[in-house]
């Protein structure tokens, strides 16, 4: 019978102490990176600039301090607007509102029962 031979590769191990510089290499490379990229991600996003215009409405029909309060409160809770302040002597509300909103602030005015002169930007 033939003998049989065979041979027998063997690879260093992980852990010989030769090859210890190439893993905490490759460790470090793995955390740094993970780093990188959690710290990219966390950062917040940036909010979208929303543009303002103060706008003079004429208000007419007002007679004391809650009339002009119900209506800056009124005005004030329409989404787009930044600030409302009601001018009960002068007789109008000055709104800081997005131009897309300033229609339903004069609906929101006149649905309390006030008269209005529609808004003009300032």
């Amino acid at each position: 019978m033939a003998a049989r031979r065979f041979e027998v590769y063997s690879q260093p191990s992980l852990s010989e102490p030769s090859n210890m510089p190439h893993i905490l290499r490759n460790i470090v490379l793995a955390l740094a990176g993970s780093l990188m990229l959690m710290g990219t991600a966390c950062e917040p996003a940036s909010e979208p600039v929303i543009q303002t215009q103060i706008y003079l409405i004429g208000v007419q029909g007002m007679h004391c301090d809650g009339c002009a309060n119900a209506i800056a409160t009124k005005a004030s809770r329409v989404e787009g607007v930044a600030s409302c302040e009601v001018s009960l002597d002068e007789a109008t509300a000055t709104v800081v509102a997005v131009p897309a909103s300033i229609k339903e602030v004069e609906s929101a005015i006149s649905a309390l029962g006030y008269t209005i002169t529609p808004a003009t930007a300032g």
